[in-house]
């Protein structure tokens, strides 16, 4: 394995990649912890090793290690070498899970921060923007992608600290207010959080922010706990050995590239508001948030919030999108989804717990929502993970 583990997202690709080397035979691993070290292809050849796994930075090192003549598989997508598959998370649906998430919350106006230069931080720009414009109506404002756009931010990595930081403090003062900021990762997050705590802005009822990684080093320390999308690197890790055997086997000719699905977002103080400009709709889906999973119908609201069936599907359809019955089935699944991956729970006692009457009424749901049906989607997401039991 070539990476440097200093952060969570590595060390999750090490402990799937250990995973699947305990599940499957005796292998042994090498860590080379410097990936930018350009004597890296001696190195390994000294080593004698017999299939690579590495976080490819530059085009010279990789050309390197692919011309040793060994099985090899990328986890970067940073550069395309010929003849390396890459498996990576998919950055869209990241992106995609994190605008979904600010947008129940009533967030209306979106920014994003991240690097310039760095492949993976201008993809989930790019996503931002046309994800964004995909939500059109929803939206009051949202990056657009042109130069001098003010609600896109890609700092140079490059750039003294303080640098940054000053320069992020001045962007986030002059965004229109309540804001939902998506960081490229979990570290620009935490200095968008330090910025906030500087400026003495109030998180999350004037700025919102979420980053990628869950990370737990600035989830919890950075100021309030930090929301982040958890993008399953032990996934990425077990899937990319598996791939590499196949290949030492010489059984599979795996695709260019490779994409593995986050597993969610993390939702944490960062992120906890309900903001949306009619007061009544705000009341409306903390309700549906605190009770859709008790047995609520949409009439049972209606009597409880003392508004009328129009009037509730009318805001419901003007400000999310969806119908009220839409929401609490979202939120049923959402709570299915957790119960499902966290817990050795029955699928009857899931259902009964997400608030289905009827364990057949779940598996309809979710097979129409997410393609299979519960107990095969534990089982999905634990082969993932490489997990017997959580």
């Amino acid at each position: 394995m070539i990476a440097d583990p200093s952060g969570s997202y590595v060390r999750g690709l090490i402990a799937g990649i250990g995973a699947y080397g305990h599940d499957h035979g005796r292998w042994a691993f090498t860590l080379f912890n410097n990936p930018l070290d350009a004597d890296l292809p001696r190195r390994v050849k000294a080593d004698g090793v017999g299939g690579i796994l590495a976080r490819v930075h530059s085009r010279k090192i990789g050309r390197g290690l692919a011309q040793l003549g060994v099985p090899m598989v990328d986890l970067l997508e940073e550069v395309a070498i010929p003849g390396v598959p890459q498996v990576v998370v998919d950055d869209r649906a990241v992106v995609r899970l994190a605008i979904e998430h600010l947008l129940e919350r009533g967030l209306r106006t979106l920014a994003f921060l991240g690097l310039r230069g760095t492949r993976y931080s201008e993809q989930r720009c790019r996503h931002a923007v046309e994800l964004c414009r995909d939500h059109g109506r929803l939206l009051a404002a949202a990056p657009s992608g042109r130069a001098g756009d003010p609600l896109s931010l890609l700092v140079c990595d490059t750039s003294k600290i303080e640098t940054q930081q000053q320069i992020i403090t001045r962007w986030i003062e002059s965004l229109p207010k309540p804001v939902g900021i998506i960081a490229c990762n979990d570290v620009w997050a935490s200095v968008a959080l330090w910025a906030c705590w500087h400026l003495r802005v109030e998180v999350p009822d004037d700025v919102a922010v979420v980053g990628v990684d869950d990370d737990p080093t600035y989830g919890q320390v950075a100021g309030p706990a930090l929301s982040s999308v958890d993008p399953d690197s032990f996934a990425i890790g077990y899937g990319a050995a598996k791939m590499l055997h196949g290949m030492l086997e010489g059984n599979t000719t795996p695709p260019p590239l490779t994409l593995v699905e986050p597993r969610g977002v993390v939702a944490r103080r960062s992120t906890d508001v309900v903001d949306f400009p009619d007061s009544a709709l705000t009341e409306m889906v903390r309700y549906v948030r605190d009770h859709a999973c008790d047995g609520m119908t949409v009439g049972r609201m209606v009597k409880r919030l003392g508004v009328s069936r129009r009037t509730l599907e009318r805001l419901f359809a003007e400000h999310m999108g969806r119908s009220p019955s839409a929401e609490i089935a979202r939120v049923r699944l959402q709570r299915a989804q957790d119960l499902l991956c966290g817990t050795d729970l029955e699928v009857e006692d899931v259902a009964q717990q997400a608030g289905f009457a009827y364990t057949k009424t779940l598996r309809r749901a979710f097979k129409a929502r997410f393609g299979v049906a519960p107990a095969e989607y534990r089982a999905q997401r634990r082969a993932k993970r490489g997990v017997k039991h959580p």
